[in-house]
């Protein structure tokens, strides 16, 4: 169950969100719909704490996600997939899999179990590991 509660937030210092209540059952889907700058894609940025939350509760289940730092949330069993894949498109699946592991000099055993992990829980981009990122689908390039 996600619920939030009375929340707000703000991005420099403009109110976006405003006493935005919500409440999912577990297994639900939901459609968030409006006009552009509505607050959308922000209620979303403040649920994975991208967002700072200026008042107000985020709670998945029972665990409070408003008091989780952001990279801490993917944990609770939620996620984010931005409308821009920020891809470079000139290399391929692999590579770009492999970046954010090697700007952060991570161990090359550790980038190859990191991406033997994703290949296990991701197959279809285990067939396009060779192929430029600028050539896959949406679909496929949020997987990525």
């Amino acid at each position: 169950m996600l619920h939030l509660h009375d929340i707000d937030a703000s991005i420099e210092g403009v109110h976006v969100l405003r006493g935005v209540n919500l409440h999912l059952p577990p297994g639900a889907t939901a459609a968030l719909i409006g006009r552009n700058g509505a607050g959308k894609t922000t209620l979303l940025r403040t649920i994975m704490g991208f967002v700072r939350l200026t008042r107000g509760q985020i709670m998945l289940a029972d665990q409070p996600l408003h008091t989780l730092p952001a990279h801490q949330r993917p944990g609770c069993g939620i996620g984010y997939a931005p409308e821009d894949r920020r891809l470079f498109a000139s290399f391929n699946v692999e590579d770009n899999l492999r970046l954010p592991a090697q700007v952060q000099k991570l161990p090359a055993a550790a980038i190859e179990q990191a991406l033997a992990r994703v290949y296990e829980l991701l197959p279809e981009l285990a067939e396009l590991r060779n192929r430029p990122a600028g050539s896959v689908s949406g679909g496929q390039g949020k997987m990525v």
